[in-house]
């Protein structure tokens, strides 16, 4: 009868080969930490709500005074906290139709209103978060807090540590 040997070549090839196939899972594995993993950071992003009332304008600042916490978005809610409240006249681009100049105006009676919040989030390949809520220049963003409320647009963002 003819057993089949096993000798010490044989050993080195199956060797390799299991080499092969941990350093191929290694490297797989190590490009999909890379692509989605995630960096815990601060946010800082500024959002301009347009053309709104004295009181609500005052009540923003007033909550950033007294450290209170609003929340972004309408789905999924994100902590932020208001690091700044920037007021100042509404305005609107106003045409002459005279000379056909066109110039700026400001709207009796309303304001623009720039909030820096700060929030605990998330740093990846493909977005930032605030929270679980992605945040994105250009986007029209939700703020709601204890008696204030508004809609405006992000027109900045910023990593901090």
């Amino acid at each position: 009868m003819n057993k089949p040997k096993f000798n010490f070549i044989d050993a080195l090839i199956i060797l390799a080969a299991v080499l092969v196939i941990c350093a191929g899972v290694l490297f797989l594995n190590g490009r999909r930490a890379a692509a989605g993993g995630s960096a815990h950071v601060g946010v800082e992003y500024k959002i301009q709500l347009t053309q709104i009332r004295k009181p609500l304008a005052d009540a923003f600042t007033a909550a950033m005074k007294n450290g209170e916490t609003v929340y972004v978005s309408d789905k999924e809610r994100a902590a932020a906290t208001l690091a700044g409240v920037e007021v100042g006249p509404a305005r609107k681009i106003t045409t002459d139709t005279s000379d056909g100049r066109t110039y700026w105006t400001e709207i009796d009676g309303y304001y623009d209103v720039v909030l820096t919040l700060r929030s605990e989030g998330s740093d990846t390949d493909s977005q930032i978060n605030a929270g679980s809520v992605p945040i994105r220049v250009g986007e029209e963003m939700a703020v709601k807090g204890k008696g204030i409320a508004g809609y405006g647009f992000v027109t900045n963002l910023e990593l901090v540590k």
